[in-house]
Order: C-alpha cells, then sequence, then structure tokens
C-alpha cells in the first residue's frame, strides 16, 4: 500500500513539475515547457529516490547527466547546419528529458507513458520554440533513450558510477 502511494505521489510530482511550471505562461506554453525541463529531470530523480531508493536516483541521474554530456560533445563534432540551426543536432534538452524518461520506465515500467509524455512534450516545445528543428529532437530523442537504457543496464552507470558506487 505504501509503495503504491509513493509511485502515485512520484507520478504525479513529475506531472506536478513539468506542467505546473508552464502556467506561469511567461512567454508561452512551449516556452515555459522548455524552460522546465531541469525542474522535470530533478523531479524524475526524486521520483526515483522516493520510489527505489538512492541507487535507482543515482542511475536516472547518471543517465541525465551522460545524455548531456554525449550531445554536447555530439553538436560541435557532426556541424549539422540544417536552415540556420548550427551546431544544433541534437537537441540537448530532449536528450536528457527521454535519457531520465527512458531510466525512470526501466525502473518503474507502470509510469512508463507518464514519462515519455513528457519528454515528448520537452521535444516538441523545443520545436515549437524554434530552438531546434524536428531532425534535432528526434536525435536528441534516439540518444537519450540509448543513454538511459544502457545507464540502467551496465553494471556501474555511465558517469556517476565511476565515483558513487550503484
Amino acid at each position: 500500500m505504501f509503495r503504491r502511494l509513493r509511485v502515485l505521489v512520484g507520478g504525479l510530482l513529475v506531472v506536478a513539475m513539468a506542467s505546473g511550471v508552464s502556467v506561469c505562461w511567461a512567454g508561452g506554453f512551449a516556452k515555459s515547457v522548455s524552460d522546465a525541463t531541469a525542474p522535470a529531470i530533478a523531479a524524475g530523480v526524486i521520483t526515483a529516490y522516493l520510489n527505489e531508493g538512492k541507487p535507482h536516483a543515482a542511475r536516472v541521474a547518471d543517465a541525465a547527466v551522460a545524455a548531456f554530456g554525449f550531445a554536447e560533445i555530439l553538436k560541435p563534432n557532426l556541424n549539422v547546419n540544417d536552415n540556420g540551426f548550427n551546431h544544433s543536432f541534437p537537441s540537448g534538452h530532449t536528450a536528457v528529458a527521454f535519457a531520465t524518461a527512458s531510466s525512470l520506465a526501466q525502473i518503474n515500467p507502470k509510469q512508463k507513458w507518464l514519462y515519455y509524455g513528457g519528454a515528448a512534450l520537452i521535444g516538441w516545445s523545443r520545436v515549437e520554440t524554434r530552438a531546434h528543428t524536428w531532425k534535432d529532437v528526434l536525435g536528441g530523442a534516439a540518444l537519450g533513450i540509448t543513454v538511459g537504457k544502457w545507464s540502467v543496464s551496465s553494471t556501474s552507470g555511465l558517469m556517476l558510477g565511476r565515483a558513487y558506487k550503484f
């Protein structure tokens, strides 16, 4: 009973962070969702901590950090120039969002559509605010899903596991 309550609270926390911040309507819904990326990722780590404990929260954080690092390394090296968007492939926001979503989905598969839905909303916001093209977002999503699953399935994580034993 208590575990189900924690899962429900954790899921609601992710939704509240992703949508609650966007209610401010500072520069429109899409900009608000895009600005809510970092709080949504933090909510994902907190959700994993509340539901599964430190090792799983560390895996989610590891996936987010690794996805960000891979995206930032790839951008200047791929040098994709698409309609004036230079060094925008893959989308870092989308990569981190999908890495977090896929790692959370591996840990708690019953909530996977909630996690992937929030990540897709962040990807959509990046296109809607004209920060990225759909190609950038799809590349970020593919990178994020790969990194998230890799981080959870690896014995010592991708980056943080080297310093913190899972």
